[in-house]
């Protein structure tokens, strides 16, 4: 058998290796049935609220959607197609970096199974972007209960477009990559030291926010608030609506730098002994001051929009509450990355409902589950 035939009847290993963590997690919630169903039953009421809510928004504003697509169709159209092939894009481009200059890139198989697996990736996110688009111009159609001009092809651009992107930004993101400029870090900085009054953990923090604060994801964000302005808008509302979105972009950077370095120090330190506290201690300032400054920001905005002080401070406090107990479980379970974000969703989902059935019980909840938190934070590593 000659090699070349040999290479094309090898297993993708990537797809392999995605197929065995999928029976992993399957095996481990059948060991935890009563776990598996509680979380289960979150996830069904957290899409379940989610399609809802879409759903309400869609028809509450049917006619306005329906008007801008028989009034600007070819602006709306390039609008959406711009934001689906910029997603797909920074996504290839992650892709063909991991495949070229990735710890497994050195194996002669990998680089065409992980581009193979992208692709993958690719046509199912651009599936479920079909689907929702369609979706939701059933939702418009059967709201108005009136004939938009050019049904079939909104239909058919909505089914096309994300098919389109995610096919095309695979070969658009080579070129990109074979130039010789220099790969840069995701953890770059001029001076990625600690200085005199800080840590090295705090110093990793900043480091990483310096390293993605401007890439390219960021930078696609920035297209967002431009969609978002509405039409006929004055320069001064543009310019501000374009201000506020950079700042929120920055401080979503930011917040995710200060907890994605969680699960990379506890990483690197597990071998190391040291105490539970004191790694917490090193790593909680950042965070607390990130998942702190939204809340306020957005208090004096409410503020000055002319709500009530009584109104706007609760809506500051909810959402600082609910970006704490995230924060605790990054900490709680840093050494079970993968786990965080389902288990977070839960919590928060259980607490907004049981905020929306009895409002009493709210900080109880919150109260309960931050204690817990916390308490299992200062156990791991002992």
């Amino acid at each position: 058998m000659s090699p070349a035939s040999d290479s094309n009847s090898t297993p993708n290993l990537v797809i392999r290796a995605q197929g065995m963590a999928a029976r992993n997690i399957v095996a481990r919630f059948l060991e935890r049935p009563a776990l598996a169903g509680l979380l289960g039953l979150m996830s069904v009421l957290t899409l379940g609220i989610t399609v809802f809510l879409i759903h309400t928004l869609l028809k509450t504003h049917a006619l306005e959607i329906s008007d801008a697509l028989s009034r600007w169709p070819l602006l709306i159209w390039i609008a959406l197609g711009f934001l689906c092939f910029s997603m797909h894009l920074t996504s290839a481009r992650r892709a063909h970096t991991a495949a070229r200059e990735g710890w497994m890139a050195a194996l002669p198989q990998m680089p065409k199974a992980m581009m193979t697996w992208r692709r993958v990736q690719a046509v199912t996110i651009a599936l479920l972007q079909s689907v929702s688009l369609i979706g939701a111009l059933l939702i418009v159609e059967f709201a108005t209960r009136s004939s938009t001009p050019h049904w079939g092809l909104h239909l058919f651009l909505a089914a096309a477009i994300p098919m389109v992107s995610a096919l095309s930004s695979g070969w658009l993101a080579r070129p990109a990559l074979s130039g010789s400029r220099p790969h840069r870090s995701e953890f770059r900085s001029g001076k990625p030291s600690a200085d005199a009054g800080g840590s090295v953990p705090r110093a990793w923090q900043w480091a990483s926010y310096r390293g993605k604060r401007w890439d390219r994801e960021a930078r696609w964000s920035l297209a967002i608030p431009f969609v978002l302005v509405p039409v006929g808008a004055s320069p001064l509302l543009v310019a501000v609506i374009v201000v506020i979105g950079a700042m929120l972009v920055q401080w979503q950077r930011l917040w995710s730098a200060s907890l994605q370095v969680i699960h990379q120090a506890s990483a690197l330190i597990r071998a190391v002994p040291h105490q539970p506290w004191q790694f917490i201690r090193q790593l909680l300032p950042l965070v607390l001051l990130t998942g702190t400054a939204l809340p306020a920001a957005i208090l004096v905005l409410l503020l000055v929009l002319g709500l009530q002080p009584v109104a706007a401070l609760l809506v500051g406090l909810a959402l600082w509450a609910a970006l704490m107990l995230h924060a605790a479980c990054v900490f709680a379970w840093r050494l079970e990355p993968a786990w965080v974000t389902l288990r977070s969703s839960c919590l928060l989902v259980a607490w907004i409902i049981l905020s929306q059935a009895l409002i009493w019980i709210a900080p109880v909840f919150w109260l309960a589950a931050m204690n817990a938190l916390i308490r299992r934070s200062l156990k791991i590593d002992r």
